[in-house]
């Protein structure tokens, strides 16, 4: 059970209100590309902009197209206690969220990823069938380097591209953050010092998503 009360400074991506959204680029954290995004109707997101290849893994989706053992494409998995940004060659600090111990951390596989689209993935399993998890209680914490502005993610709530109840702004930390949630998804983005940090997950109620975003 959570115990803490969040609130976030996440965006969450319009698909989550219409019927889906396409899958980021290569180019997919720049403004245009955030706008596109939004516009069209296919999968969810799932991941940051990636140069790699599919893995095997990544056919291991669920219904809304993300794969929450994996979520980034072609991805390594890092080792409990291994410094993340290290191991990924990140070009920026990541947030290791203060919540919970994740069960895996996932680094884009810097061998074949430029360095402007690197991320991490910290993942996570909570207890389902109670209040906080009614349903599924699998979380994902990604982040990457943002060419998003906070004022754009403001811009998507004021002009939502799809039902305006399922957009939100929220303060958090300071910040201005997007909250979306829809088809049974919650998700919350924000951008802090440059990083996209996006906590995502199926059937969160609003408020856990919240909670959630808030202690990364």
């Amino acid at each position: 059970m959570l115990t803490n009360r969040l609130t976030v400074t996440l965006a969450l991506c319009a698909c989550l209100a219409t019927a889906g959204c396409a899958r980021p680029t290569a180019t997919a954290t720049s403004a245009t590309a955030l706008t596109n995004v939004l516009a069209t109707q296919s999968d969810p997101p799932t991941s940051p902009p990636s140069t790699t290849t599919a893995s095997p893994d990544e056919q291991d989706t669920d219904a809304v197209g993300v794969n929450w053992d994996a979520p980034l494409p072609g991805g390594l998995m890092v080792a409990q206690g291994t410094d993340a940004a290290a191991a990924g060659q990140l070009t920026f600090k990541p947030l290791a969220p203060r919540f919970a111990e994740p069960i895996g951390i996932q680094v884009s596989d810097p061998s074949n990823t430029a360095p402007g689209d690197r991320a991490v993935a910290y993942l996570y399993r909570f207890p389902d069938g109670g209040t906080d998890f009614p349903y599924d209680g699998r979380v994902r914490v990604l982040e990457y380097h943002s060419q998003v502005t906070e004022a754009q993610l403001e811009e998507v709530a004021a002009n939502p591209p799809g039902p305006p109840e399922n957009f939100k702004v929220i303060q958090v930390a300071g910040h201005s953050a997007l909250l979306v949630q829809a088809n049974g998804i919650g998700r919350v983005q924000y951008v802090q010092d440059g990083v996209m940090i996006d906590v995502f997950g199926p059937a969160i109620p609003v408020a856990e998503v919240e909670e959630l975003a808030a202690n990364v």
